[in-house]
């Protein structure tokens, strides 16, 4: 229940700065709608099977957002909701596949609110945690080709055993050790001092990241 309870508190928040921009004539509340449309096109062999696969590519999923944000004074309040909708996606793609695999998915990604301070920023509902994206840092910006989260677009393919069968799946035997991603948590971003920044988030089950 206590997701729901902090999923319940977000969707509240919003709704309160949707009510504050239209009661406070100096009010300069933002909102925007975005989004995209993310597909690839893929070649696998294994040395015994080979095919070309269409999916959704998981690495940076097809996905719509709403966001908004208003000033009080030094404080500036927001949220994000952020939905993605897949259809076929990457990591769960076989090489053998010779259909879609499975109907399309929508799921929430983010839903989340967040108060920006002088002193930080402080985030409440489903997000990242402060050690995500720490063991995924790409210099090309890409994502995709060699980017460290192989799952992501080969997590469903199995390796091949010495007789020709099949012998466990790439998710099976590869972990990037990446922080938490997008679960219900509390997470404060401290201001920038010098180039350096503090982030720290609790989870539910007490789970921390620093």
């Amino acid at each position: 229940m206590k997701n729901k309870y902090v999923r319940l508190s977000t969707i509240g928040l919003a709704a309160l700065l949707i009510l504050a921009a239209g009661i406070c004539p100096a009010g300069a509340f933002e909102a925007k709608v975005s989004g995209q449309v993310n597909h690839l096109f893929m070649y696998a062999d294994d040395g015994t099977e080979e095919n070309f696969l269409i999916g959704d590519n998981d690495n940076s999923s097809t996905r719509f957002r709403f966001t908004g944000e208003e000033n009080f004074g030094m404080v500036k309040a927001g949220f994000t909701m952020e939905m993605e909708m897949e259809s076929n996606t990457s990591s769960s793609m076989t090489i053998d596949q010779q259909d879609d695999g499975a109907t399309t998915s929508l799921k929430e990604r983010i839903l989340e609110g967040y108060f920006n301070t002088p002193y930080g920023k402080i985030s409440i509902g489903q997000g990242d945690g402060a050690a995500n994206g720490t063991s995924e840092v790409d210099l090309s910006g890409t994502t995709v080709i060699n980017y460290s989260d192989t799952l992501a677009t080969a997590g469903s393919f199995s390796f091949r055993t010495s007789g020709g069968g099949t012998g466990p799946t790439v998710s099976e035997t590869r972990n990037n050790f990446d922080g938490l991603s997008r679960n219900d948590r509390i997470r404060y971003d401290s201001p920038t001092i010098a180039g350096f920044f503090l982030s720290t988030s609790m989870t539910n089950g007490e789970a921390w990241e620093i």
